[in-house]
């Protein structure tokens, strides 16, 4: 009987390349197949009636937008008409892309200026609020020859930064589509305002697991709800004890958590991840990989295992899970095709009654490792080995036991396009110390189809 839980599907990437339209490829810096395509360029295409491209200064003596990419910008320095709109775009070939953007900087003050959405096919790619990294400030400065500088126009209105968005997008060799969200934004005036110069697509494999077993720790997943923990994977975790989600703060909280993920191979991966427990009353986590749920905290309850003193710290959070909700790590194998995916953390609303608008959880880290080959023995000492080929093979597979070099006993059994096998089982009373697996023709020619694999059994 299999003693492991496997889960097979696959994604089929589309790999073919279509000309990009000119305003697909205004760049192409950065590695193969990445691309930029100007805003201002983009709105003109739609022929949107409230664009407004900035070109010149605002006042005599100020500086222009040369400095700015293409020389312009779209965007209003304030209007009450929501220049909110969507575009389309072609992408030079299918596949997954890491997001990069120039908008202006409203950091977390939308009192005067407005925030700027970005959602590419339907998935929100990033902000110029929180969801996004900043990576650079594009903000052109003069010198005012006293030692310091001021912004030039249009930069004085608000920074402008490059962002790195917080979640990769899928994009077709075929029409994508940019949805440009833009919110009034607050204060005494509230108007739309705001500077959106470019945007850049850079092709990504994400995370490639490793022939040795790679973690991905959640808190670089998301910057949402990271705590320092003593004992956690890379010094944090993620989550709340306890936050409220209703109405529009729903779609924020309850947002999946994203990453990619590349396998190299397909074969058996050992998952293990570290999840608070699940009950009526604490969130249910679950690990989605390509759409295809993986694993959870409450579908896996019954192979967890409580790891609480791990986390010795005297932190909030860590003493909350001590005494209400124990950290458990839940392992399992799970087939994978070769491929790249996306993985994510979702999390719910407790299903307690009281407490259906109510998340809580904390999540430390989710880890991925090829499955070893191994040997299994069981109460009546019959052997049976389970081993990975790196390539399909047909014909019978055979164990072998030895003791030292003295063969004690063989099985087989017929396999055909297998890069997983379970062997046939031997029972052996005498002592075991390597079992080999080959894989012949059949017993007449005893030609080998592959490699055998050997295994040292440890007792």
């Amino acid at each position: 009987m299999k003693n492991f839980f496997a889960v097979f599907f696959s994604v089929t990437l589309l790999l073919s390349a279509i000309t990009p339209a000119s305003r697909a490829a205004e760049e192409q810096t950065g590695p193969e197949g990445t691309f930029q395509l100007e805003f201002e360029t983009l709105a003109e295409a739609a022929q949107l009636d409230n664009v407004q491209k900035v070109t010149s200064p605002a006042n005599p003596g100020d500086m222009s937008t040369k400095y700015a990419s293409g020389e312009s910008f779209w965007g209003h320095t304030g209007t009450q008409t929501d220049p909110s709109a969507t575009f389309t775009f072609t992408a030079p070939k299918a596949g997954y892309y890491e997001v990069y953007y120039a908008l202006g900087n409203a950091g977390a003050n939308t009192t005067d200026l407005s925030q700027v959405s970005l959602t590419v096919n339907d998935v929100l790619v990033g902000d110029n609020i929180k969801n996004n990294t900043q990576i650079e400030d594009l903000s052109q400065y003069q010198d005012n020859g006293d030692g310091t500088k001021k912004r030039i126009y249009p930069w004085q209105y608000m920074g402008m930064m490059l962002f790195k968005g917080s979640s990769v997008c899928y994009l077709n060799a075929g029409e994508n589509s940019l949805k440009a969200e833009v919110i009034k934004s607050g204060g005494n005036m509230p108007a739309y305002k705001f500077f959106a110069d470019y945007i850049k697509f850079v092709p990504t494999k994400g995370t490639i697991i490793a022939s040795e077993g790679t973690i991905i720790e959640a808190e670089n997943m998301t910057s949402q709800f990271p705590v320092e923990i003593t004992g956690a994977s890379g010094g944090k975790w993620i989550g709340k004890d306890a936050v409220t989600v209703a109405g529009e703060e729903a779609t924020t909280e309850l947002k999946p958590i994203q990453t990619l993920v590349t396998f190299p191979e397909s074969r058996y991966y050992d998952l293990s991840f570290v999840t608070t427990k699940w009950s009526s009353s604490v969130s249910e986590i679950s690990l989605h990989l390509g759409g295809n749920k993986i694993g959870g905290n409450k579908e896996d309850q019954q192979i967890g295992v409580n790891v609480q003193d791990r986390f010795t710290g005297t932190e909030g959070a860590a003493n909350w899970t001590k005494q209400w909700c124990n950290m458990m790590e839940y392992s399992k194998s799970v087939w994978i095709e070769a491929g790249t995916y996306p993985l994510e953390i979702q999390v719910a609303c407790c299903e307690h009654q009281d407490y259906t608008t109510v998340v809580k959880y904390f999540v430390d880290y989710v880890s991925f490792k090829p499955t070893a080959d191994s040997v299994e023995k069981d109460d009546l000492n019959n052997y049976m080995a389970k081993v990975y080929f790196g390539a399909p093979v047909s014909g019978t597979a055979m164990i072998a036991l030895y003791n030292g070099q003295e063969l004690l006993g063989v099985s087989s059994k017929s396999v055909s396009e297998a890069q997983y096998v379970e062997t046939s089982s031997v029972q052996m009373d005498k002592t075991v110390t390597k079992v080999k697996v080959f894989v012949w023709d059949g017993f007449e020619n005893c030609i080998p189809q592959i490699v055998c694999k050997e295994i040292i059994v440890s007792e």
